[in-house]
């Protein structure tokens, strides 16, 4: 795969606290001080003591979207145009403000989702990229299954040790809408607490996340490039 092709197609953060009640007066304020800085335009409450705020790129398919539960806050943001320091600035401010306006005393569980795409470095095709060189499957044993393959991919997972207090769970498939382009994701969980009002280990953990995809998933896909051409 060419590792200078990579793109970003979803930045994630899910954080769960401590059970609280969220009055819609207080939700309703944090969308004020929220919207007037990151522009959110859209307001839902999908459940008693829940909000969601919605930013969507005019003209585009970029979208940021916050939801306030009663034990969790989450921030995804789809087909970012800025990198992971981008999003993070955005994220810092709404935790910021979320942890002061509502009182959240600390983070019990945080996920983090990263997704990007890439190109093959000679395929044409992520699908013969993952199912010759990756997979080694060749012609005979494909023929097995009667039926062309519309999309194919890996699933690897590395459970918390005691040493090591975080999962990773990483996708490497062929896209779907687009199968010359690989897909390739990294859901992260990190089982150790946070305080609400200290960010740092947050922003820590969110870059390891994307730094296990970008670096250490990347490094596993290139040795399968073609040899001589391993980091073209």
């Amino acid at each position: 795969m060419n590792p200078e092709s990579l793109t970003p197609l979803t930045f994630g953060i899910l954080l769960v606290h401590p059970p609280l009640l969220h009055a819609d007066k207080t939700l309703k304020e944090l969308f004020t001080q929220l919207g007037t800085v990151h522009e959110f335009t859209q307001y839902q409450q999908p459940a008693e003591g829940a909000a969601q705020f919605t930013r969507v790129w005019r003209g585009t398919n970029e979208r940021l979207v916050c939801t306030f539960q009663s034990q969790q806050v989450e921030i995804v943001h789809d087909l970012p145009s800025s990198d992971l320091q981008g999003f993070w600035r955005s994220a810092q401010d709404v935790l910021m403000q979320s942890v002061r306006l509502l009182k959240i005393p600390a983070f019990l569980v945080q996920q983090y989702l990263i997704r990007k795409t890439a190109s093959p470095l000679s395929d044409a095709d992520a699908r013969i990229f993952l199912t010759q060189r990756v997979c080694k499957l060749g012609d005979a044993q494909l023929q097995t299954l009667a039926r062309p393959i519309h999309g194919i991919g890996l699933r690897l997972f590395f459970a918390a040790t005691q040493d090591t207090p975080v999962e990773y769970d990483v996708k490497m498939e062929s896209l779907l809408r687009d199968p010359a382009q690989l897909f390739l994701e990294n859901t992260a969980k990190f089982l150790v607490p946070v305080q609400g009002p200290d960010l740092t280990g947050i922003q820590k953990n969110l870059e390891s996340a994307e730094g296990f995809l970008t670096q250490t998933i990347v490094n596993f896909l290139v040795q399968f490039n073609p040899r001589g051409e391993e980091r073209k």
